[in-house]
């Protein structure tokens, strides 16, 4: 069962995309957004307000799940931060998921411009299965960043 506040979220969705929900929609919401499919799920077990999504970027061609893995974790450290999407790999299926949280109530439109942009980077990584230099922290400043955190732990005094 679905709080009132996703309750609210997924009916106000659904009137701005002109939607019309079938009756299990609520608990378990698929949709198609720029042509990627999504799949949104409350999140009951430790936030008030959040949701989940699944972004499925599109299987991932034979050969290439080593690199595939690869990118997605390094585009993982690139981006890590409590609302950016992280990148997986379902194994099960060899498709490259999309994964990330939604404030819902930051409201309708601010998520769906955020479901838009990962939308445009799932199908920036289906054009060719490589991801764009950015999303792998290849500019200077988030690299930077990394190497600072890491240079900052101090060395481990022997015992």
């Amino acid at each position: 069962m679905s709080s009132n506040t996703y309750n609210r979220f997924i009916k106000e969705l659904c009137a701005l995309c002109q939607l019309s929900p079938s009756g299990d929609f609520y608990d378990n919401t698929n949709l198609v957004i720029d042509g990627v499919n999504f799949s949104l799920f409350e999140c009951k077990a430790s936030e008030a307000g959040i949701a989940v999504y699944f972004c499925d970027a599109g299987p991932i061609d034979q050969g290439k799940i080593e690199s595939a893995s690869r990118q997605a974790l390094i585009a993982n450290l690139a981006w890590f931060t409590g609302f950016s999407p992280s990148f997986a790999i379902d194994p099960d299926r060899q498709r490259f998921v999309l994964t990330g949280r939604l404030n819902i109530s930051a409201g309708v439109v601010e998520n769906l411009i955020l479901l838009g942009q990962v939308a445009h980077l799932s199908r920036q990584w289906q054009v060719d299965q490589e991801m764009p230099d950015l999303l792998l922290g290849r500019s200077g400043n988030v690299r930077r960043h990394h190497r600072a955190a890491i240079n900052s732990v101090p060395e481990r005094t022997k015992v």
